[in-house]
């Protein structure tokens, strides 16, 4: 089945919030400092992907499982989200929460999927776990707390005749240690000689996010586009 266009609507959405980022973050770099208005872009562009995934459960759940329910599950206020939990025990209240707690019998092909993109079972999708954990907190306590980031960015380049064939980059090196990280790379293998050796050594900074210590651009860039398989992923299901 194809992904409704109001579910794609809010990764549109997300986006936008992501190119107004880029150009807060540049506003950072230059002040030295994180904005409030780029806690505000960071937190809407999660949100909107954590209300994508809910909106594609919930059309599982009106498509699918609505059916299933009895008279008085169904006379009830439903609230369906998707499930994102922290082990078997919380991913199963979750599912009862949403009356589902017979999906693995009714539905094992969803619940299987459901149960796979957990991060207690799946190392792969605890970006899933963080986005859920920031959206929920910038939008029930503070806003999601960022730090600047300074290191040097290193870089050894063997180019003979003119042509790249051999490169390593390291970032966050310490500047005054760059001579042992410049031993460490010559003594590869991988470099034939040091002819035509090419050393660029600049400063770099970026804005960390404090609860999961990644880049905050680059999280909200992995966790969209992420987001966006898991759903297209889902909806091939049904």
């Amino acid at each position: 089945m194809e992904v409704p266009n109001d579910i794609f609507a809010l990764f549109e959405r997300s986006k936008e919030h992501l190119s107004e980022m880029v150009k807060e973050y540049g506003i950072c770099m230059e002040r030295g400092n994180i904005t409030p208005r780029a806690k505000i872009i960071t937190h809407q562009a999660l949100s909107l992907c954590r209300n994508a995934l809910d909106h594609a459960m919930r059309f599982y759940w009106n498509q699918k499982w609505y059916s299933r329910l009895s008279k008085t599950q169904k006379s009830s206020f439903n609230l369906v989200y998707f499930p994102v939990a922290r082990s078997k025990k919380d991913f199963r209240n979750k599912l009862n929460k949403n009356k589902m707690d017979n999906l693995k019998i009714c539905d094992p092909t969803v619940y299987k999927f459901l149960a796979d993109c957990q991060a207690f079972n799946n190392d792969n999708y605890q970006w899933l776990h963080s986005l859920n954990a920031l959206a929920g907190e910038g939008k029930h306590e503070h806003l999601i707390e960022q730090k600047r980031i300074d290191h040097t960015h290193y870089t050894l380049e063997f180019v003979p005749e003119g042509k790249l064939i051999w490169r390593v980059s390291t970032t966050k090196v310490d500047p005054n240690n760059i001579a042992q990280k410049r031993n460490e790379y010559l003594g590869s293998e991988e470099l034939p000689e040091n002819l035509g050796l090419k050393e660029t050594v600049m400063q770099r900074s970026s804005f960390t996010i404090k609860k999961i210590k990644h880049e905050a651009l680059l999280f909200c860039q992995e966790a969209q586009q992420k987001a966006i398989e898991l759903v297209k992923e889902f909806f091939q299901l049904f």
